[in-house]
């Protein structure tokens, strides 16, 4: 098959076209979002993408999240656009092991420098869970969900190094699909606890260091009853009311921009159009 390889102006293209298209699913739909990590900083401090970056992330409550899984099968009927993220029989057959969804644009393909990945141009879902009122029960599950999660990072990498470590991350990639649905299922047992008014990022905060910082990102509730419309790249997408607050709770000082020697791309992939 014959791939064209994309300049960084074509690869942001083809996410905006993924997430304008995320947009229509949830308009159609009546589902819930917010623009979230780099992507909502963006559009509030550069009406686009951080010229350093080229990627796009999304956060839905959960109980829209569950609906858009439950539509996926209809959605993934169309040529070009694809969900990925819950359908065993897709998943395990392919190389997907993350415990959230993606929708990914079928008519591109990255090459993956540093991970096992495979797919096209992509936009990541995040589900934001109920915050338990018991909040050490809350921990367990964060810190049981971040072992799971290291591990299948370190499964996930591409390194040149020496038989025993090759063979080490050979293993845990073979029990990927196991650790993945051991996320899920904590994930959704979560949601069914006695919860507060807030809702968290749950696989967000399975990269936090500090119990303080998990507590810290929490968004109330009532965020998600008048969504805010930010432009990004020329588009209008949703983002919480009270946006400012929280990447305040994500960055701090979010307004002042990063040194100069830290505004580098890390995203390791290129992408070709099929």
């Amino acid at each position: 098959m014959e791939t064209k390889k994309l300049n960084n102006k074509q690869v942001k293209e083809a996410l905006l076209d993924t997430l304008v298209y995320f947009d229509k699913i949830c308009k159609k739909y009546d589902l819930k979002y917010t623009l979230d990590a780099g992507t909502l900083l963006g559009a509030v401090r550069h009406h686009g993408f951080i010229p350093w970056d080229d990627d796009i992330d999304v956060a839905m409550p959960y109980t829209d999240y569950k609906k858009l899984i439950s539509l996926s099968n209809e959605i993934n009927k169309n040529n070009r656009f694809i969900i990925h993220g819950y359908s065993k029989e897709i998943n395990d057959k392919e190389n997907y092991i993350y415990p959230y969804l993606k929708l990914e644009d079928n008519h591109t393909i990255a090459d993956f420098k540093m991970n096992k990945d495979q797919g096209g141009a992509w936009v990541d879902i995040f589900p934001l869970n109920n915050v338990p009122a018991n909040s050490k029960l809350y921990l367990k599950y964060i810190r049981k969900l971040r072992i799971y999660y290291r591990l299948l990072f370190i499964g996930n990498r591409r390194f040149k190094e020496n038989k025993i470590k090759s063979g080490i991350r050979s293993l845990i990639y073979l029990d990927r699909n196991r650790m993945r649905d051991k996320m899920i299922k904590s994930i959704d047992k979560l949601d069914e606890l006695p919860a507060t008014n807030y809702l968290s990022e749950t696989i967000g905060n399975c990269m936090c260091d500090t119990s303080a910082e998990v507590f810290r990102k929490k968004i109330p509730v009532e965020w998600f009853d008048n969504l805010a419309k930010l432009e990004f790249e020329g588009y209008k997408f949703f983002a919480i009311s009270e946006y400012e607050k929280y990447l305040t709770m994500q960055y701090g000082d979010w307004r002042k921009l990063p040194p100069l020697e830290d505004r580098v791309n890390s995203h390791s992939f290129d992408l070709f159009r099929k």
